[in-house]
């Protein structure tokens, strides 16, 4: 955490190392409302914790939407998200000001992008991290048309994806293919 005294300075709220379970959020909601510097708290790295599907309701509803100023949730390293735990996550983004959601090495498969791809991406999303999960090439096919989706949108996203074992080279080639055309405006 940033030193305090600083008092126009952006915070960033670090809770991680397996300790943090979904019943833990209730507690630590409430404690964020008491502290002085939640008002510039822009991230909040709950990584390597315990946090369940259930949990995930608890986190955007009293922490996430309740503190505006919040622009980057890591939520990388949790292995009890599952994809359940991400369809969460997905109706509370356009209520929130998440610019970067980080769900890299989860355990997270298909079903988490293509829920992204059945869902309205908002455009304050700029980035996506789902590195190291178990996406194979039909995941790399629904976040293509979730790149196409968020261009029509007129979003700027970005997915970064790297070491999903289960993604074929033709899977990564054509994933790479979708982001370079919407960095370019092409898709």
């Amino acid at each position: 955490m940033k030193d305090l005294h600083y008092p126009n300075q952006p915070i960033t709220f670090t809770l991680h190392g397996k300790q943090t379970r979904s019943m833990d959020l209730i507690i630590l909601a409430a404690q964020l409302r008491q502290m002085d510097f939640t008002k510039r708290l822009t991230v909040l790295d709950l990584s390597r914790n315990l946090i369940t599907p259930s949990g995930v309701s608890t986190l955007v509803e009293e922490i996430v939407i309740q503190i505006p100023s919040l622009t980057e949730l890591n939520l990388d390293e949790n292995p009890l998200l599952s994809d359940h735990g991400v369809k969460a996550i997905i109706p509370y983004l356009d209520r929130s000001n998440i610019q970067i959601l980080r769900l890299a090495h989860c355990g997270l498969g298909d079903r988490t992008t293509r829920y992204f791809r059945e869902s309205k991406i908002p455009k304050k999303l700029r980035r996506l991290d789902l590195s190291g999960n178990l996406l194979s090439d039909d995941g790399a096919a629904h976040l293509v048309r979730t790149l196409k989706h968020a261009k029509m949108s007129k979003s700027k996203l970005q997915i970064t994806y790297e070491n999903n074992s289960r993604m074929s080279s033709k899977g990564i080639q054509v994933l790479q293919m979708a982001l370079l055309e919407s960095e370019m405006g092409l898709i």
